[in-house]
């Protein structure tokens, strides 16, 4: 015998599999608005290549926002919290596909803001590299870019995490002595960050609560 289950059937089945006290606290409403949230104000969509990783890691800060922040339902299991996840994926997956593909695709270098984070690369790119040529060690500048999750202070004293774009320098080195020690590793990030600090800081600007747009380290090839 065949059966059919219908969409809304669907998304009860999913939703039962939560522990009823917790069921009880979930409204679609605030569920929508805090998704809302999240993808506006605290997710880098365009970092992610694909939709399916950007449906996967919204939903999971969803998760961590209800389960994992917030002291109602602190003392949920791993179980409800993998059912939660894969609700709000059956419940948000379209509408964040949506959202995705009119961001970030069928725009000029993918989207505005994307090209926006690009031309900030390459100003501190080109003004690092200029800096570093006069340095002896120094052999060239390369700048990866990845995303890096850290929490970030909201209205009303909370916390949410959030995924920010996550600058990695990647710096090549000539000359370095096989006497190299850790204290002469700390001089020579200590000049990169002399020089990296007030540009970054000024191309990324912290928000009204204090919280960093953007992070970023440096990463040495010193061919030892």
């Amino acid at each position: 015998m065949k059966y059919i289950i219908t969409e809304s059937q669907r998304h009860t089945l999913l939703m039962e599999t939560l522990s009823p006290k917790f069921r009880r606290r979930l409204r679609f409403d605030d569920l929508k608005r805090d998704m809302d949230i999240i993808i506006e104000d605290q997710i880098y969509t365009c970092s992610f290549k694909t939709a399916g990783d950007f449906v996967a890691e919204a939903c999971d800060m969803l998760t961590f926002d209800y389960f994992d922040d917030d002291d109602v339902l602190e003392d949920a299991t791993p179980k409800d919290k993998d059912s939660f996840y894969y609700y709000a994926v059956d419940l948000f997956g379209d509408y964040l596909v949506k959202y995705y593909n009119e961001n970030c695709r069928g725009k000029d270098s993918l989207n505005e803001s994307k090209d926006i984070l690009q031309r900030k690369i390459n100003l501190l790119k080109k003004y690092t590299e200029e800096e570093l040529s006069e340095k002896d060690w120094f052999n060239g500048l390369d700048i990866e870019l990845s995303s890096y999750q850290t929490a970030h202070k909201v209205p009303h004293g909370r916390t949410r995490i959030v995924s920010v774009p996550y600058l990695i320098f990647k710096i090549d080195t000539k000359g370095i002595p096989k006497s190299f020690s850790y204290n002469d590793m700390v001089n020579l990030d200590n000049e990169v960050m002399d020089i990296v600090v007030p540009l970054f800081t000024s191309l990324f600007p912290m928000d009204e609560n204090d919280n960093m747009p953007a992070a970023w380290e440096t990463n040495f090839d010193l061919h030892l």
